[in-house]
């Protein structure tokens, strides 16, 4: 629920699960070490579906609580809140490899109030990529020699998104031995040429791959 200043409380639907998604800090998805991690969630509404206006996002050393929250260090530039229920992600750079970092989130709705805590999510920054991460065909995907790449490996889902944190193509319970994108969005519409996040089995597998047209 929300604490109105008042003193009273607004009942309101939480942030759902917070995973962390490890990426090297690179052009090419065949790095294996990173010095950043991207966070992913579903982004909440306050009652009846009202979207929210905020996010505060921080992070620290230590785990993080309601009592310790003013002294962890609070993110750059959060994202704008996305259409209730999409996933949003968005790139925590800039930290120590080898050092184990925690991950919190708060939410505020149009009128100011904020959220209790999110779940605290934990990464040890720089940990290796898994030696068996799905990998995709080419890299870069050069439309103008193919028009589709394929994630082999016996993915589950599959995202793609924006290094801005938004997705534009995803595929859940797959039981195919592979994904094939085609360069397209969820609606058909053509991606503009460019960087691209991608991460597999909820996270099991992620990188970046270059898109050109």
């Amino acid at each position: 629920m929300y604490r109105m200043m008042n003193g009273s409380t607004r009942l309101c639907r939480f942030l759902g699960t917070v995973f962390l998604l490890l990426v090297a800090m690179a052009t090419l998805a065949s790095e294996v070490t990173a010095d950043a991690i991207w966070l992913s969630w579903t982004v909440p509404a306050d009652r009846g579906g009202d979207p929210i206006s905020a996010y505060d996002i921080r992070y620290d050393t230590v785990p993080i609580t309601e009592g310790t929250w003013g002294n962890a260090t609070q993110v750059t530039a959060e994202p704008s809140p996305q259409t209730p229920g999409s996933t949003q992600l968005y790139e925590v750079s800039g930290l120590t490899t080898g050092v184990q970092c925690y991950f919190a989130m708060k939410t505020a709705d149009a009128a100011g109030n904020w959220s209790e805590l999110s779940n605290v999510a934990s990464y040890v920054i720089g940990q290796p990529l898994p030696s068996d991460a799905v990998r995709p065909s080419q890299n870069p995907f050069r439309l103008s020699q193919t028009s589709e790449i394929s994630f082999s490996g016996a993915p589950g889902d599959l995202t793609i998104a924006t290094l801005s944190g938004e997705v534009v193509r995803r595929w859940e319970n797959n039981s195919s031995a592979e994904i094939i994108w085609d360069g397209r969005n969820q609606s058909g519409q053509a991606v503009a040429t460019g960087i691209y996040l991608w991460y597999a089995n909820n996270g099991a597998a992620r990188g970046k791959v270059v898109l050109v047209r």
